[in-house]
Parts: C-alpha cells; structure tokens; sequence
C-alpha cells in the first residue's frame, strides 16, 4: 500500500478530467478514489494506473474503474516477494546470546539464560548482569500479575469442580 500523500499527488494529476466530482457531496467519493489508488503494490503501479487512465479515458472513470485497473497493474508487477528468513549462527538465541524468559503456558516457559555460543561470549563480556537483571524483572511481574495459582497457591476445590478456589480470592458475604 503507497502513501497518502503520494495517492493524493495521483488524485490531482486527474482532477482535471471532464466528469471529475465536484462539491460538498463528492468528498466520499474523493475518498474512495484515493484509497483506490493507495491499493497499489508500488508508487510506480499507481502512477502507471493513473497515466494510463488519462491516456485512455475522456471521461473520469467510476470507483470500480479505477480499481480494476489498479488490479490489472498490480499483477503485471508480479508476485509479491517473498521476505527471505534471516541466517543465525546460532538457532537457539537466534545471535542474541541468551534464550528464555517465556511465561507459562508456553512450551519453552522458564527464567533466561545464558546460551553457549559465540554471541553469548561477547554479550556477557560486555554486560555480564543483563541475564540476572532479566531474570529479576521476570520475577518481579510474575509477582505482580500472575495469579496466585501460577504462584504456586495450593488449588482448593469450590462448590462448583470447574471453578477452582484459591487462598487469596474472597469467597465469603459482604
């Protein structure tokens, strides 16, 4: 999708054409064009549409015009890319030098470490307390937010089997 500001830019270059909208009542229409032309996959796709449409057109095309032709143009520039995945020396940290930190109920859950390759060395020579920091700040918001049966609160069973009781809820009469 382009710029605003560059569909805008596109939106001039026909407004000029015979049958263009005009008024108060025109500027949803306005609108719909120039999201129209943002629906391009590239700047140079939507000037393309727009060049052709002034070559081609004596009038000023409806919405769906202009979308069809988008269309047409998006698909002569092929494909999209496909965004290639980045190379790690390491698949554990992915070069970061530490893993971790995930919170229940992820597979992976537990503290961070520190991991055993080379990226690791270099990171904890040059900050040597970021795991424990790490570490300590996971803590401190498990203990904040976490519930108290992920605290480790022995589950007690309520009246109703499906919702389980914990020491620190209230169950009583206000």
């Amino acid at each position: 999708m382009i710029s605003i500001a560059f569909a805008a830019d596109q939106l001039e270059r026909l407004m000029g054409m015979t049958g263009f909208p005009r008024g108060k009542e025109s500027e949803r229409y306005i609108l719909e064009v120039r999201s129209a032309i943002q629906s391009a996959k590239t700047e140079a796709a939507a000037a393309q549409t727009v060049t052709d449409i002034l070559r081609n057109h004596k009038r000023f095309p409806s919405v769906s015009d202009i979308y069809e032709a988008i269309g047409e143009e998006n698909s002569r520039c092929g494909p999209p890319e496909r965004q290639q995945e980045p190379v790690y020396g390491c698949k554990r940290c992915q070069d970061f030098g530490y893993f971790g930190g995930h919170l229940p109920p992820h597979l992976y859950a537990g503290p961070w470490k520190w991991c055993d390759c080379h990226a690791a060395v270099e990171y904890r020579d040059a900050e040597p307390g970021l795991v424990d920091e790490a570490n300590r700040v996971r803590q401190l918001l498990i203990d904040r937010f976490a519930s108290a049966t992920y605290r480790g609160a022995k589950r007690k069973i309520g009246p109703d089997p499906m919702t389980p009781l914990v020491d620190e809820i209230y169950s009583g009469e206000f």
